[in-house]
């Protein structure tokens, strides 16, 4: 008799963890079911890159309010979560920030990976020469130009890693706390003659328009994202680590030999 109880304690204690294991596996697929019909959300997609956007351009969810103008302002809750956002997103706060940051439209309603506008000047860097024209008059400080690549050595005949070029545009020429970005290369690649022919271009412009230019180093694995123009470019450069090389001087030998 004593040994049947203890038979009969034993499943009962079997059962019990059998019946919390079904539920703890029940609550976790329950889990992973809302997390990714929340991901394929729309709305929660586009609350997820604006905060994005916002968190790589260095705005924290407590200073948006402060860039926004009154009537789209939110209450703080608002811009801790992009569950919360989504909740009180509107098309206005889409264009602002679209306008604000130079964005690609069809990057925030999830329809392009392309974060950033791209300044298309290849085959035609007079159109470049125009966009810097076009700026305000005294464009000292305003810009910085990077040469984004992952060789720590400088270019030659035997390169033939891809290759970016950025340009960063700051709001205050004195604070440099806030900027924009640009593409102005896409799928360029130091192996393709007419890259480097485009690449010398810009930067002589840049040069013209008393433009600073750095290099920057970044992982292959993100260079080859941002070579072909996607993805937020700031945060690319958070990777990146210092050189002794410049953006431009290396080239200038190769444009006048």
């Amino acid at each position: 008799m004593a040994r049947c109880k203890l038979q009969q304690g034993n499943f009962r204690k079997g059962m019990r963890k059998y019946v919390i294991g079904l539920k703890e596996s029940v609550d976790l697929l329950t889990a992973s079911w809302r997390w990714w019909r929340e991901q394929r959300n729309p709305v929660q997609l586009q609350a997820r890159r604006l905060l994005e956007t916002l968190d790589a351009h260095g705005v924290s969810c407590t200073e948006i309010n402060a860039l926004l103008p009154p009537a789209l302002r939110l209450n703080s809750i608002c811009w801790s979560s992009p569950t919360h956002l989504a909740l009180a997103l509107n098309q206005d706060h889409i264009e602002w920030e679209n306008d604000f940051f130079s964005l690609n439209p069809k990057w925030l309603v999830g329809r392009s990976e392309v974060a950033h506008q791209l300044i298309d000047s290849y085959k035609s860097p007079q159109d470049l020469h125009h966009w810097f024209e076009e700026q305000e008059e005294h464009c000292h400080g305003r810009f910085r130009l990077y040469l984004i690549t992952s060789s720590p050595t400088p270019y030659d005949q035997f390169s033939k890693a891809p290759y970016a070029v950025v340009l960063e545009e700051f709001f205050d020429a004195v604070d440099d706390s806030l900027s924009r970005y640009y593409f102005l290369t896409a799928g360029a690649a130091f192996d393709h003659s007419p890259c480097i022919l485009h690449l010398m271009q810009i930067l002589a412009i840049a040069h013209h328009h008393n433009v600073i230019m750095r290099r920057a180093l970044v992982p292959e694995k993100d260079l080859w994202t941002v070579s072909q123009g996607e993805g937020l470019i700031p945060r690319c450069l958070e990777k990146g680590r210092g050189t002794v090389l410049n953006a431009d001087h290396e080239f200038w030998g190769a444009l006048l030999g």
